[in-house]
C-alpha cells in the first residue's frame, strides 16, 4: 500500500526541477498548481503521461478514483488491475509515472507506529507505476499508484509496496503498445528504509 509520498521541494535534481516546470505550465489558472512536499491522497501532484500524440509529458493530476459510494482509491494491486472495470482500461492505455524522492509507511513497533521513508537503493528520483482515468468534468485527471507484494529487505514494514518502475522503462511504461503483464515483470526490488 502506498498511502503518502515525499518530493523534496529544495532537491537539486535538474530532472524534478523540470518536472514540476512542465506541470506549473499545464496547470489551470493555478487551480492544480501541484504540491511538493509530503503529497496526501486528494492532493495534485506533477505525473507523467503519454500525451494525445503519445509523446511523455508531465501534467498536474489529482491522487485518487471517486469510490462508488464515496471516498477516494488511491491503490490499485498490480496483480488485478488490468482485469477489475475501475482499472482494466487505464491499465491497457493510460499509464503514467509518479515522481517522488521516497514514499512513506508505517509499523508497529513495540506497540508504537513508525513511519519509514523508503526508496529504490541508491536512488534519487523514483517512478512509481500509475494508471490515471480522465473524469467527464473539468481537469485535472484522476491517478492511482500500483502496488504489488513487497520486497523482502522491508517487510517486516508492511506486505505491499508500489510499483517501482526502473528508469530505463519510463519509455516503455508510457507506451501502450507495451503489454501491462510484460511491464510486470521488470521492477525495481532493492529497496532501502529509514525511520523518519
Amino acid at each position: 500500500m502506498c498511502g503518502r509520498y515525499y518530493i523534496e521541494p529544495d532537491d537539486r535534481m535538474e530532472r524534478l526541477h523540470e518536472i514540476f516546470a512542465e506541470a506549473r505550465r499545464r496547470a489551470a489558472n493555478g487551480r492544480t498548481e501541484p504540491k511538493a512536499g509530503e503529497i496526501f491522497p486528494a492532493d495534485i501532484a506533477p505525473v507523467i503521461a503519454a500525451g494525445k500524440d503519445l509523446t511523455p509529458g508531465v501534467f498536474p493530476m489529482r491522487w485518487g478514483f471517486p469510490r462508488p459510494g464515496g471516498g477516494l482509491v488511491i491503490n490499485a494491486r498490480s496483480e488485478t488491475a488490468a482485469a477489475r472495470p475501475m482499472f482494466r482500461e487505464s491499465a491497457r492505455l493510460r499509464r503514467c509515472l509518479v515522481p517522488a524522492t521516497h514514499y512513506f509507511e508505517w509499523a508497529r513497533t513495540d506497540g508504537e507506529k513508525v513511519k519509514y521513508a523508503i526508496k529504490p537503493d541508491g536512488s534519487g528520483l523514483l517512478y512509481m507505476g500509475g494508471l490515471y482515468i480522465l473524469p467527464p468534468e473539468a481537469p485535472p485527471a484522476l491517478f492511482v499508484i500500483l502496488t504489488r507484494p513487497t520486497a523482502e529487505s522491508i517487510a517486516f514494514i508492511h506486505d505491499r509496496m508500489p510499483v517501482i518502475v526502473p528508469r530505463e522503462k519510463t519509455e516503455a511504461w508510457l507506451s501502450p503498445r507495451t503489454s501491462f503483464d510484460e511491464l510486470m515483470k521488470e521492477t525495481v526490488e532493492d529497496m532501502v528504509c529509514q525511520a523518519v
